[in-house]
């Protein structure tokens, strides 16, 4: 009992260091994944979740070590705690377990997989959600009450004038309802959502870049 009070109290002691190191963890890898998704919904992921721990976990082992083996002369918890992610971050993207002389164990590849199966899955969730998106605004345009000829015309303006008389022709031969179905997913695929929000009066909710002035 006395040992886990004496730990207790150790831990409640140095907890303002662990959060700290929380902190510079958090604000690394908030640098790291933003440079590569550009926005913060990597806070979401499951697998960042397990990612974040075990380095912090790790980040805190080293430290503690750091301090009861000597092996460094910091007068100010503080600086250890801001250093030891730091260290910790650039160990796991160099750190090779050698067993018997040849590499078995390659942390940097385990953690590297971990990154990358996050960057992947955040911009997986991101493709899945536009492309829900698109299929909203495309129902939106289609039962709105723009008149075919409106949608046909700006359609039109984003498409080169062989093309669209090759597409117009081939549509011809459809039902009307068919017809503006298809000058619908036509529009959206050559101008984007940008065209279709246009065209409804939701720019400001799309992409407010004209895909034209990105050539």
């Amino acid at each position: 009992m006395s040992d886990f009070i004496a730990f207790a109290t150790y831990f409640m002691e140095n907890l303002l260091y662990y959060l700290f190191i929380l902190v510079v963890l958090i604000a690394w890898d908030s640098l790291d994944f933003y440079i590569e998704i550009h926005d913060f919904s990597f806070f979401r992921s499951r697998i960042f979740g397990f990612y974040f721990v075990i380095r912090a976990f790790f980040s805190i082992v080293l430290m503690e070590l750091a301090l009861l083996s000597g092996l460094v002369n910091v007068d100010s918890k503080v600086v250890l705690s801001f250093v030891t992610p730091l260290i910790i971050s650039t160990l796991v993207q160099n750190l090779v377990v050698n067993i018997g002389g040849e590499p078995k164990i390659d942390i940097s590849k385990l953690f590297s997989e971990f990154r990358d199966r996050i960057i992947f899955d955040i911009k997986r969730e991101a493709i899945i959600e536009e492309e829900k998106e698109k299929i909203k605004l495309e129902q939106r345009l289609y039962d709105s009450e723009i008149s075919t000829d409106d949608i046909a015309g700006a359609c039109e303006a984003y498409e080169l004038p062989d093309t669209f008389k090759k597409f117009k022709a081939r549509i011809g031969k459809y039902s009307p309802s068919r017809q503006r179905r298809e000058y619908v997913r036509q529009l959206i695929g050559s101008g984007g959502t940008y065209a279709a929000s246009l065209l409804l009066g939701e720019s400001e909710e799309s992409d407010k870049t004209d895909p034209n002035q990105r050539l």
